[in-house]
């Protein structure tokens, strides 16, 4: 059996979140006087193939609020967020989605969704 992706979600210094892809998804309660990046330690399962990583902050009907791309896929992100608990006051909770992609156009792989929390305010 595969080792599944396992990612943390990290705020400042302070971990939000410790998951791996067969859990469910979490709902993660942020301060709004914290205006740190989001910080993602991400995990993949091993692989031939060498794939690239997007992360995409959406609203509840799916329409993206940012969108960040990066040419590897594994490995630590940084997502500066300015505002997140003002995006949260306008659209509501605010799904952060992961899409993992081949490197090369020409590779004729699916690629992959899939959610890795939920932020909403206290």
């Amino acid at each position: 059996m595969q080792n599944p992706d396992s990612w943390e979600i990290c705020r400042g210094k302070k971990i939000l979140l410790k998951a791996k892809e067969e859990d469910p998804v979490q709902t993660l309660i942020i301060s709004s006087s914290d205006t740190s990046s989001i910080l993602i330690d991400y995990k993949e399962a091993p692989s031939n193939v060498k794939w690239k990583r997007d992360f995409i902050f959406k609203t509840g009907t799916d329409s993206i609020l940012h969108h960040f791309s990066f040419t590897y896929s594994t490995g630590k992100f940084r997502l500066p967020v300015p505002g997140l608990s003002q995006l949260i006051d306008r659209h509501g909770p605010v799904t952060l989605v992961t899409e993992q992609h081949p490197a090369k156009e020409d590779v004729m792989i699916r690629s992959k969704m899939l959610v890795l929390a939920v932020f909403q305010k206290k």
